[in-house]
């Protein structure tokens, strides 16, 4: 899976401040059932083909039941085997080079590790390692990777480097997602190698930077120990940001910890304790939370003035 799928798939399942440990083990729990369900059921189709075929004769009538009971496995085996013939007759493989290979206008020189794609009897590189550093514009890598048809890149960078302004990690944490210009690569997505302050959040190492069509820029950060942003914990975040770093959007939770605000204390420890920025400033926070015993439904928190009503 390359990284722009990667992370469109991330922003997709991740990218949701409400996701914690307890919801994913309830959706797994609700798929297992709903897995067993659907066994149940086909079991009992199967029990009724068996009984509706009962004038037939017995080979004809197991065989056909059979046949219908197991044709689920039939059909993903068949699915496998598809996938298996198919890979085999477009392969993808690697090898050493004994010449400079050239990718995306990167001259890899001969020894580097090349990975090709067969089309149409034809090959072409679609990644490429070099044990030394190679020159990308101004940036240092050591592996480029571009599917065909795709106007992407997928950079190793050789270390931790700034591009436009973030500190984009190494090759070890993951790819460096690039597209070419006429000016030189043009930062799509890395994973932060150094913490960025933007305003009253920290995104600390490990946050995952994504550009959109417009030029604005997206942050998610999740971990299994609490942060700050804006004053208040948060085990996970994410956020919108313009082309010149303008707030657009942020949402963040915590999950397993209890904070006060003021008057007013915020238990996470049975779901989690929630906060949407507001366009002046404020913040929404929405939970399990209380005022002096009696439960409130959400708080208005105002980092500037470290001020917190109910809403």
């Amino acid at each position: 899976m390359t990284y722009p799928r990667a992370l469109s798939l991330l922003s997709i399942l991740l990218l949701l401040p409400q996701t914690c440990l307890a919801d994913m083990a309830g959706l797994g729990l609700f798929l297992i059932n709903l897995l067993l369900i659907g066994a149940a059921v086909w079991l009992l189709l199967s029990g009724l083909l068996f009984y509706a075929l009962r004038r037939h004769k017995p080979r004809a009538r197991f065989g056909l039941s059979l046949l219908f009971l197991l044709a689920p496995l039939l059909w993903l085996g068949l699915q496998l085997a598809a996938g298996f013939f198919i890979e085999r007759l477009n392969p993808v493989g690697g090898e050493t080079a004994d010449s400079p290979v050239t990718l995306a206008g990167v001259s890899f020189p001969a020894g580097s590790h090349i990975v090709y794609e067969q089309d149409n009897g034809s090959r072409q590189p679609v990644k490429a390692e070099s044990s030394a550093p190679l020159a990308l514009g101004p940036l240092s890598i050591v592996s480029l990777k571009q599917e065909p048809g795709s106007r992407m890149l997928e950079a190793g960078l050789s270390g931790a480097q700034e591009i436009e302004g973030w500190p984009c990690a190494s090759a070890e944490v993951m790819p460096t997602t690039l597209e070419p210009t006429p000016q030189g690569p043009r930062l799509q997505g890395c994973w932060l190698g150094r913490p960025r302050e933007l305003g009253a959040v920290r995104w600390p190492p490990g946050s995952v930077l994504s550009r959109d069509g417009q030029g604005n820029w997206s942050l998610f950060w999740q971990a299994d120990q609490a942060g700050e942003a804006f004053g208040l914990p948060v085990d996970n975040m994410t956020a919108s940001y313009s082309q010149r770093l303008s707030l657009l959007g942020w949402e963040g939770s915590v999950y397993g910890i209890e904070f006060t605000l003021g008057d007013y204390r915020f238990s996470g420890l049975q779901s989690s304790v929630k906060a949407k920025w507001q366009s002046d400033g404020s913040l929404r926070l929405s939970g399990d939370i209380h005022r002096r015993g009696q439960p409130v439904s959400c708080v208005i928190w105002r980092p500037e003035r470290g001020q917190a009503r109910a809403c």
